[in-house]
């Protein structure tokens, strides 16, 4: 079974493409261990887990629904649905799926892009 993506390659365009959902694929697409990001909805982005530690490229601008810039991805990623609350029951994207994300991530960072937003913060701890 193959499933309909969106492909952000660093430095290119969104394309569309069909892959096997297996996990080796995946990996190879994102080189290296994959994190799913949660877009809006049942759509996600997967994207290399480690990498900002070990230097991938910088990509694209995730940004709030105000427009701010909050987070940067770096080297390849990708859009893929779920069917429902599994991660990994990925389905294709619809084409309004294809072309508004098309839109969203229509321009890649440039690569001298810090891979960090420099007014980000980080806040760490728990709740009881």
């Amino acid at each position: 079974m193959m499933i309909r993506i969106l492909l952000l390659p660093v430095g290119g365009r969104p394309e569309v493409r069909n892959i096997n959902p297996d996990l080796e694929s995946q990996q190879a697409i994102v080189g290296g261990l994959i994190e799913h990001v949660r877009l809006d909805g049942n759509l996600i982005l997967v994207v290399n887990e480690e990498g900002k530690c070990i230097g991938l490229k910088p990509n694209r601008a995730l940004r709030d629904k105000a427009g701010r810039r909050f987070d940067v991805v770096v080297g390849d990623a990708f859009i893929t649905r779920i069917a429902g609350p599994v991660v990994e029951d990925y389905v294709d994207l619809t084409d309004a799926d294809v072309a508004h994300w098309s839109r969203v991530f229509e321009r890649p960072l440039p690569e001298d892009h810090p891979a960090v937003e420099p007014d980000a913060g980080f806040v760490a701890g728990w709740q009881d």
